[in-house]
């Protein structure tokens, strides 16, 4: 519990105020959107050489698309949710979101967490830097979607 508010936390707080970073954005909108069972996200874009390594493991290079995704489906709420990180810091990015083997609505709700650049960052004087932006799109748009650089995009169908 200590690292989510304050040291390096997505919360600070002080004894006037609460700030949300612009790290505590995702951790909300996952928890309250991706619900359900994960499901099958492919994504076929661009990618990069990675070095990686870890305890288990001596180092290698990896090829990481720029677009890293996740999605669920949530039968009860009657939802499909897909999360999208475009990893590139220089570039937008723009890719087909096709929902396969499901039913989606015509309407897909999307939310975009991004700022000005990457090192912006939410203040007490200025808490809304980075902040989600919310909006309703048709469904056909996403045959051609543009993921700002270095963000995070929510996509939601209804499926009833």
């Amino acid at each position: 519990m200590a690292q989510l508010v304050n040291a390096i936390a997505p919360i600070r707080t002080t004894p006037t105020g609460l700030l949300r970073q612009a790290t505590y954005y995702p951790f909300a909108l996952y928890r309250r959107l991706m619900g359900g069972v994960a499901i099958t996200a492919d994504v076929e874009v661009d990618g990069y050489d990675a070095r990686v390594a870890s305890l288990n493991t001596k180092a290698m290079t990896v090829h990481a698309p720029y677009l890293d995704t996740v999605a669920t489906i949530d039968l009860r709420a009657g939802t499909i949710t897909c999360a999208v990180v475009n990893r590139s810091v220089d570039s937008a990015i723009e890719a087909a979101v096709n929902v396969v083997g499901g039913r989606a609505g015509a309407e897909v709700e999307v939310w975009t967490i991004t700022g000005p650049d990457l090192e912006a960052e939410n203040t007490f004087d200025h808490p809304d830097v980075v902040t989600p932006t919310y909006t309703v799109a048709d469904a056909g748009a996403l045959d051609r979607f543009l993921f700002p650089a270095g963000s995070v995009t929510l996509l939601r169908w209804h499926t009833r």
